[in-house]
């Protein structure tokens, strides 16, 4: 739904829709794959790829929740389906960028040096047609949201769409991060150099041992340039899945380059995020930074990194406290399928259960074991 999204109102997921007999036939949906598997990282240290031979699959951890009880959790803001946050990134001309579920507007902003200012909006036609907010080129800006008590979910999606002008060097698309482990949970979506694709999601415990950021890099170029192309990133007692164009990317389409063990990301079920309270930042990346309080501290600390270069569209964020909260492959796929073609008079609507094949994406053989992370030190 991301290339048909209104810049009003967000994505709804319609569930156990009935079938009609002789009826239209439904949007076509490319296959999706299964979860995908990479390596940890610590915030501290600069991570290297593990290219070594991969472990037996690992049993399924328990979580153990960092409270009391599940009473102690923050309440749910949105029911299953619904979008917690909507940013249609369609930016009004002083850079303002509306939330359409409410809970906190987005600003847009430019770095010079460690100062921030306020910057002009500045687009390009979207996925949908629609105006679509243009990062980098010359500058490096990037769009912040401050944090929600709203988004400290167990089971959580995120989800954006993205037009890199160059695949040179590393880019982030969005994180919720920050530097150290703080009450875990931290997560971001990043491109490297050539179109690898990586995913880091924390500990959700808060744990400061070593190893507790953990990274799954593509084996394979995933992204490309100076075309729409729409990314998902699921969290939760169902382990972590990622999804790129509608299509689910298996573990064995992915390698872990940091954090500790080796566990596949469909096995990883410690990544909630009920004690991330860090801001949505944008077009960069704030996983090295120390103070994430406001978008002034966040560029005084002078370690936002990782600016995009391009245009980003359409980011949404789901959860909550129960396993639907996050969106099913079915969603994924229906909120792909449906974003090019939705009209601006009315919000996405995402279909569950809409049927993917079984077959992963491309599986070719690995052509460069030794991509590395493109981290840097903290």
């Amino acid at each position: 739904q991301g290339q048909s999204q209104s810049d009003a109102e967000p994505p709804v997921v319609i569930d156990d829709i009935p079938v009609v007999e002789d009826a239209a036939p439904p949007l076509p949906v490319e296959p999706l794959p299964e979860p995908v598997s990479a390596s940890p990282e610590d915030d501290n240290t600069t991570v290297e790829p593990d290219v070594g031979e991969q472990a037996d699959e690992p049993s399924q951890p328990t979580v153990e929740l960092p409270v009391d009880s599940i009473d102690d959790v923050p309440p749910t803001a949105a029911e299953p389906g619904e979008p917690i946050s909507y940013w249609s990134m369609s930016a009004q001309p002083n850079g303002r960028i509306t939330d359409s579920e409410g809970i906190s507007d987005a600003q847009l902003y430019v770095l010079n040096g460690k100062s921030v200012s306020l910057a002009d909006a500045t687009t390009i036609p979207g996925p949908n047609g629609d105006d679509a907010l243009l990062f980098g080129e010359g500058q490096k800006s990037f769009a912040y949201a401050a944090n929600d008590q709203a988004y400290q979910v167990l089971n959580g999606t995120v989800s954006a769409w993205f037009n890199p002008t160059s695949l040179e060097s590393t880019q982030a698309i969005l994180s919720k991060d920050e530097s150290h482990a703080d009450d875990g949970g931290h997560f971001h979506i990043r491109i490297e150099p050539d179109g690898y694709l990586l995913v880091r999601v924390a500990d959700g415990d808060g744990s400061s041992n070593k190893g507790y950021n953990h990274e799954w890099l593509s084996k394979e170029p995933v992204v490309e340039q100076g075309n729409w192309q729409h990314v998902a990133l699921s969290f939760g007692v169902a382990g972590i899945s990622v999804y790129y164009n509608g299509e689910a990317i298996s573990d064995a389409q992915f390698e872990k380059v940091g954090g500790a063990g080796d566990l596949a990301m469909s096995d990883f079920v410690g990544g909630y995020a009920i004690g991330n309270d860090k801001p949505f930042v944008i077009g960069a990346n704030a996983y090295a930074s120390r103070d994430t309080s406001t978008a002034t501290e966040l560029g005084s600390d002078g370690r936002l990194t990782h600016f995009f270069e391009g245009g980003i569209a359409d980011v949404g964020f789901w959860g909550g406290n129960t396993p639907e909260h996050a969106l099913s492959a079915g969603q994924v796929a229906g909120l792909y399928a449906q974003g090019q073609s939705q009209s601006d008079a009315e919000p996405p609507v995402v279909i569950d259960d809409i049927p993917t094949a079984a077959a992963p994406l491309d599986q070719a053989e690995v052509v460069n074991d030794e991509v590395s992370s493109g981290d840097i030190s903290q």
